[in-house]
């Protein structure tokens, strides 16, 4: 049985995981952003996961994500696993920290960082 760092730590991994994914559409939440930028936020993604040690939990297909250049031909298999992002919110669920999972029909559309308005944290 995983401990709640574990769940922890894998939920954090996939929403940097989504973050990732979603860097290589040139168009992200209505801005449009410039190569440059995109790969300086994965240099952030992934210095971020390394000093907090999150690293530490990636599978060898997630290291080999973070570090593909952004645009890649790989563009379309990358943009698929954004779709982990559904299973963030029942890791929280799971160790407290989201108090109800959304309905099983619909895509989960909260946000899992305590700085949003929408934050899906109790």
């Amino acid at each position: 049985m995983k401990n709640i760092r574990e769940i922890v730590a894998r939920s954090i991994i996939l929403l940097c995981l989504s973050d990732r994914c979603a860097l290589e559409k040139t168009i992200i939440g209505g801005k449009s952003y410039t190569k440059k930028q995109r790969i300086q936020q994965q240099l952030a993604i992934n210095e971020w996961m390394a000093e907090k040690g999150y690293d530490e939990y990636l599978t060898e297909n997630e290291k080999e994500i973070f570090e593909l250049e952004i645009g890649c031909k790989r563009k379309n298999e990358i943009l698929s696993y954004q779709n982990q992002h559904e299973s963030i919110e029942t890791f929280l669920w799971a160790v407290n920290l989201v108090e109800k999972l959304s309905n099983y029909d619909d895509y989960v559309f909260g946000g899992f960082s305590p700085y949003t308005s929408n934050s899906g944290f109790t």
